[in-house]
């Protein structure tokens, strides 16, 4: 409860949410963080289908790096969603530290305030390690360009079929239009029916950039932190406890003329956690279909008035009315998806990237860090070697 009053004392609705909470929400969420802090005490980073189903992981935190000069952290997606009114899928990020050394290497300046966006992108290609840091390591060679089945054509859309119809302007997700609810049609996520239709990968352009301030002090993130550590929990892995409870698990050096070493970006939880439908109820749109003998991509708007399509005009918007109800065609091979594919299998093996965010001028967009996504299990022995972790400068 004290989590939670937390969180709502830092929130102005409407949040997440439409309305304030009722009584029965409020229960909700409380039951959602004794359930998150339960998984913590018992150190289970697998998914388990008592829990919500499948929970796919990206923890930052490079195995090998200095770790007063190391990213750490974690962003965690799973089935949630508004309880009682429709499902979605959830993001919600923990205890992720920047060196402010990484920063100023990589954005090129240290501001009071920063922010940064951050991304779902198509691949990951370390064939070594599940997290890496800095512009070259994260940058498209390794993590690729913006995952977009939907083909929603920023200028960082990873579908190649934004530059075979040469649509590379027009893109305007926005958190202030982006709705997570599911439509009647499911149309919501392709450009022609709703001109602010996002990328399925664009997490800060759906819900906001990442905030941060000055990591001045080392921290407990949890009211439970030291009953955890009394029984062992910072000891076990996967590294959520640790990551959670600098101060109890003992994880801080103290220097009291310390210099501002690191940046903490606030967590995303409970009502502050991001959510999307993640899906292409139409189908993926490739290159294959737009190119296809038989007809290519149709689609229909309904309007009022009605608005039809064929092949590359199918990506820009029907220029007539947004959000529109309509239908999509394509022929040949389109893969159709809800909420990121049965068991999220959507996300795994992609990559998350944060960026250098809007506070940077000059170096916004640039690659900061990023780590691939999968089971806790299998990153948490990548990213945080077994045995205690090293202790966080502050």
């Amino acid at each position: 409860q004290a989590i939670l009053a937390h969180e709502l004392a830092d929130c102005q609705w409407p949040c997440a949410y439409t309305s304030p909470p009722s009584n029965s929400m409020m229960l909700t969420e409380i039951a959602q963080v004794l359930v998150f802090m339960i998984g913590i005490a018992s150190a289970v980073g697998v998914s388990d289908p008592s829990q919500g189903g499948a929970r796919i992981t990206a923890v930052f935190g490079p195995a090998g790096v200095d770790r007063a000069k190391s990213v750490r952290g974690m962003i965690q997606f799973h089935i949630g969603g508004l309880p009682g009114a429709f499902e979605a899928v959830n993001w919600t990020t923990s205890g992720i530290t920047i060196p402010a050394s990484l920063i100023m290497e990589v954005c090129g300046s240290l501001p009071e305030e920063q922010k940064f966006t951050y991304s779902i992108n198509e691949r990951w290609d370390h064939k070594a390690q599940a997290s890496a840091q800095g512009a070259q390591h994260c940058g498209e060679l390794f993590t690729g360009r913006r995952w977009d089945p939907s083909a929603a054509c920023s200028k960082r859309s990873a579908n190649p079929t934004c530059r075979a119809c040469n649509v590379n302007s027009g893109y305007r997700c926005e958190p202030g239009y982006f709705d997570p609810a599911p439509d009647a049609v499911g149309g919501a996520a392709y450009r022609f029916f709703n001109e602010h239709a996002c990328e399925l990968g664009d997490l800060s352009g759906m819900h906001g950039e990442l905030q941060s301030g000055f990591a001045a002090d080392c921290i407990d993130q949890d009211a439970q932190c030291q009953g955890l550590a009394q029984r062992g929990a910072c000891k076990r892995p996967p590294p959520e406890t640790a990551l959670a409870c600098q101060r109890s698990c003992d994880m801080c050096v103290r220097h009291e003329t310390s210099a501002k070493r690191f940046v903490a970006l606030r967590s995303l939880t409970n009502t502050t956690a991001g959510m999307a439908q993640m899906s292409a109820p139409f189908g993926t749109i490739r290159s294959r279909s737009i190119l296809d003998e038989n007809g290519g991509i149709l689609c229909t708007a309904n309007g009022p008035p009605t608005s039809h399509g064929v092949g590359c005009a199918c990506l820009g918007h029907n220029g007539r009315r947004s959000f529109s109800g309509g239908t999509l065609q394509t022929h040949g091979e389109a893969e159709a998806f809800r909420l990121a594919g049965p068991g999220l299998q959507q996300l795994r093996g992609r990559s998350v990237v944060v960026q250098c965010g809007s506070t940077f001028v000059g170096g916004e967009g640039r690659p900061l860090f990023c780590a691939r996504l999968g089971e806790l299990g299998d990153l948490a022995a990548d990213a945080v070697p077994p045995g205690r972790p090293g202790p966080i400068l502050v």
